[in-house]
């Protein structure tokens, strides 16, 4: 695995051994030592030792007999190869939310012939326990809650350990990440927001509303760059998606809306489109869909009177492959991943 260093606890010495003894020294099993000789030849207590053995035990590479030494099993996974890490948040399955990147990253680190090993985060705890028992080399972290993100900031300050970040929904996680250092790989927020910026103005609107579950990051992008044409987007101008029975209406009506930029799926889309039916036809603001995986091109079709100008398509195969990519390459020279900014979506 990748090189840990600062490692001055006597129980992660001894737990690093254990495990490099039974690898090497057990290959098709045995009995390891009693714990006296072993905690001898380890140049710990037997306390410390018998930390070290009840981690190895916990996790399957050995069982353990008070006084007898401990009855070796074949680890989990027994390789010289490097062992990517696609490191999973247990709130959310892979395959709803995170389905293209997770499966483009897989194929990635295959055709590169590295393994991977799942781990699901509320596991986290013993993150670093599994991380040197199954011989990880660097861990790939799929939209990170923010306890997560602190444990693999811990984890690689400490031990120099390479970790990537990717495939967020919450902008703020990002920028969790970049603030504590993890190297992250993510469409180009910046960009996407240039290119809605742009695309409305070309069509002569000038006073877009946002609704977006985190709408303060891409507020402050949108305004960046809607500020270059004189035109600014209000904090007025943004609505949360639990906001829009509401207020959608009052808004569009008080601020004299002309163009909607939703994003949120179609949980969100159909609420927005029957609340827009409800307005004159020359009140009624057109729509700009920042696009999800659940979009359903059909949709359209049960709202012919609404303007639906386009639909952001987010290319989230480059995403899965940048990410595994970016971590394979650091592990081969030995660095840091990059952090990598795509410019991976259109306005279809």
């Amino acid at each position: 695995m990748a090189k840990i260093k600062n490692e001055s606890s006597s129980y992660w010495n001894a737990l690093t051994q254990l495990i490099a003894i039974i690898k090497t020294e057990y290959p098709a099993g045995g009995k390891l030592p009693p714990a006296p000789e072993m905690s001898r030849r380890l140049n710990v207590s037997r306390m410390t030792y018998g930390k070290a053995l009840k981690t190895v035990c916990t996790h399957g590479l050995a069982s353990a007999s008070r006084g007898r030494g401990g009855t070796l099993i074949p680890p989990p996974i027994r390789s010289g190869k490097k062992i990517g890490l696609i490191l999973l948040d247990a709130a959310e399955s892979p395959f709803v939310s995170h389905v293209e990147e997770f499966a483009a990253c897989l194929r990635e680190l295959r055709s590169q012939q590295f393994q991977q090993h799942i781990i699901q985060s509320s596991q986290m705890e013993k993150l670093y326990e599994k991380l040197v028992i199954y011989n990880i080399s660097g861990v790939i972290a799929f939209d990170p809650a923010q306890k997560l993100i602190e444990e693999l900031s811990r984890i690689s300050e400490t031990y120099a350990f390479p970790v990537l970040v990717t495939a967020f929904r919450d902008y703020r996680q990002e920028k969790e990440c970049r603030d504590r250092g993890l190297p992250v790989v993510q469409h180009d927020l910046r960009r996407e927001c240039e290119a809605i910026v742009d695309f409305l103005v070309a069509r002569g609107y000038r006073n877009p509303m946002l609704i977006d579950g985190y709408f303060g990051f891409v507020n402050v992008m949108l305004n960046s760059h809607l500020s270059k044409f004189g035109l600014a987007m209000p904090e007025e101008n943004c609505l949360l998606p639990r906001q829009i029975s509401s207020q959608l209406l009052k808004r569009i009506r008080k601020r004299k809306i002309d163009v909607l930029i939703v994003e949120g799926g179609f949980r969100v889309y159909h609420i927005v489109f029957d609340l827009l039916m409800q307005l004159p036809e020359n009140r009624r603001p057109a729509v700009l869909l920042r696009d999800s995986p659940d979009f359903v091109p059909g949709w359209q079709e049960l709202y012919p009177e609404i303007r639906v100008l386009g639909r952001m398509r987010y290319d989230l195969e480059a995403l899965g492959s940048a990410a595994a990519s970016d971590m394979a390459d650091a592990l081969e020279k030995g660095t840091v991943p990059r952090t990598v900014f795509l410019h991976n979506f259109s306005i279809v």
